[in-house]
């Protein structure tokens, strides 16, 4: 097997140059640190994976955190036969799936790198995730499947590594194993720390974790000494630490500064793989198959029975906890994660039900936002904002059988219920609540603006002006037909929204009008344009000329 671990590296290396050259760019330094550390990983018999079958449960997963590192990924699946050579060869071709950086489109990566320092926050969530179906039976397996994780010594000045430390240490997630490629380089000089691998280790050891150093990275003996040794640890999260060499084993960038990110050049390609030496192209790595199988929980159907009812007034925050609950009942897979807001968002009501399936995360909140306009930007997202008890359930409905990432705002207010229970509402959909002849104008509106906006329809009826009102609820994607077929009739849109003039329902809307009605509109946008106060709720809505008041003088403005 040293023999054959040796071998494997050297043909790794050969690909990791040739593919990044080939393509003109990519990150072959950084590529190159980590060889051994992940050729020993994968083919010296401690990662278990069908490699016919990349997505079942019983596999070992692999993150690589330190993304860049992809054509190191795809030289170790070359080496395995999981790939062809030509395939590897494509590497940041457009239209190939072997990419800067791996994608789920690559079908031996799980998830897309993100930003760095994100990695082991989404390996701990896989890590868990096999815990809880180990826990529930679904899994039945000789082995319990680990998550290794790659970082690099540059993201864990990143305060998230260090977020998912303490919470992996904090639900003893042993099955969790990451391997820091200590190369002391980073993109544009040496890292904080350099190779000071001692205060690498004493960091995690303080979070709880198991933390072994390895004191050359790149002698297969040791790291297969410590992986014997460490990697069957029971109690703890694990963490290698290893020093190595940025560009290891090509002189013209090993432990060289300035190469961060740059491929070998056409006219020096051959004497870097000189350096390498020689390669047997038939041979193969071979990686161990898990044996175990897994029992596929249940699904949701789209309308399960034993739905909650709800009594007017009723908040949409809490009918958020109730979803979950109704969802939970029928969909094992549904498991809830918190940031120490669970009596705010009324995620406890899923705790109390299925305490196994809900993870507290306390205030480690890096991976949380709230923005509607951050996630209106992510692509084949969908941003929705229903603004009462029977919506909001619905739409959660639709959102646990979505495949996209589906973000739910919710409001704190106790409004009034302004649908049935079996009222059904569509992702990509509107519904339209009042509507006339006689209307000068339509408002769109969603959530807490929706009823302001209800409100003030109500106001205008005594002095016989009439508004349309649309619940704008699904804001990505939207329900371009009606919304062009309203403008298009009354030629004056208004817009009111709990959010900045930015990103939110008003753009959205606006968009619609520029593309898809070619005659003039006239078009108001009520929005927040102030910094925020403190304050009753309705105080706010009037502060920042969106309640039901401000929506009466933009209507009569329009005369």
């Amino acid at each position: 097997m040293q023999n054959n671990l040796t071998e494997l590296a050297r043909i790794i290396r050969h690909n990791i140059v040739t593919s990044t050259t080939e393509a003109g760019s990519g990150h072959p330094s950084s590529s190159l640190s980590s060889v051994e550390l992940l050729t020993t990983l994968m083919f010296g018999g401690y990662f278990f994976q069908d490699l016919k079958n990349p997505r079942v449960m019983t596999n070992d997963r692999l993150v690589f955190s330190k993304g860049h590192a992809a054509p190191l990924l795809y030289s170790l699946y070359a080496a395995a036969g999981g790939i062809t050579q030509e395939e590897l060869m494509s590497l940041r071709k457009f239209g190939s799936k072997i990419e800067g950086h791996p994608t789920p489109d690559f079908k031996y990566a799980d998830v897309a790198s993100g930003s760095l320092g994100m990695g082991l926050s989404v390996g701990l969530g896989m890590a868990l995730g096999i815990k809880l179906r180990a826990k529930t039976g679904e899994l039945r397996s000789k082995r319990e499947p680990k998550v290794f994780v790659l970082m690099g010594d540059s993201e864990v000045a990143e305060g998230q590594i260090y977020e998912a430390a303490e919470i992996a240490s904090f639900y003893t997630v042993n099955n969790l194993v990451g391997i820091l490629d200590v190369n002391r380089l980073g993109q544009r000089g040496q890292t904080m720390l350099g190779w000071d691998l001692q205060t690498y280790q004493k960091r995690f050891e303080s979070f709880g974790w198991n933390a072994i150093v390895i004191e050359d990275g790149h002698s297969i003996e040791e790291i297969k000494r410590a992986y014997d040794t460490h990697l069957s640890n029971q109690e703890k999260p694990t963490v290698f630490i290893a020093k190595t060499m940025k560009g290891k084993g090509v002189s013209l960038l090993e432990n060289k500064d300035n190469w961060h990110g740059k491929a070998v050049p056409k006219e020096n390609l051959e004497e870097a793989l000189t350096e390498i030496g020689q390669i047997d192209k038939q041979l193969k790595g071979s990686i161990n198959a898990p044996q175990g199988s897994v029992s596929a929980a249940p699904r949701a159907s789209q309308h399960s029975s034993g739905a909650p009812t709800f009594a007017s007034p009723y908040s949409t925050r809490e009918a958020y906890g109730d979803a979950l609950v109704a969802i939970g009942t029928t969909d094992h897979n549904v498991v809830v994660i918190d940031g120490e807001t669970g009596n705010s968002t009324f995620s406890e009501t899923f705790q109390k039900a299925f305490p196994d399936r809900f993870f507290e995360m306390y205030i480690a909140e890096q991976n949380m936002v709230s923005d509607l306009s951050m996630m209106r930007s992510l692509l084949n997202s969908t941003v929705l904002y229903p603004s009462d008890p029977y919506q909001t359930l619905e739409l959660i409905k639709q959102a646990n059988l979505s495949e996209s990432i589906v973000y739910i705002r919710t409001s704190r207010e106790k409004t009034d219920v302004l649908y049935k229970p079996t009222d059904r509402f569509k992702i990509g959909g509107s519904r339209v609540i009042k509507e006339s002849a006689k209307d000068m104008a339509v408002i769109f509106a969603a959530g807490i603006t929706l009823h302001e906006s209800l409100k003030a329809y109500e106001l205008l009826q005594k002095e016989g002006i009439s508004l349309a009102v649309v619940d704008l609820y699904s804001i990505k994607p939207v329900d371009e037909e009606t919304v062009a077929r309203l403008a298009k009739k009354y030629h004056a849109v208004i817009v009111a929204e709990d959010h900045y003039p930015y990103g939110g329902i008003g753009e959205t809307v606006q968009s619609v009008i520029q593309k898809s009605v070619l005659e003039p509109v006239t078009f108001t946008h009520l929005c927040v344009r102030k910094l925020p106060h403190s304050g009753a709720p309705q105080e706010l809505l009037h502060f920042e000329e969106i309640d039901a008041a401000a929506i009466v003088a933009a209507v009569k403005a329009l005369k």
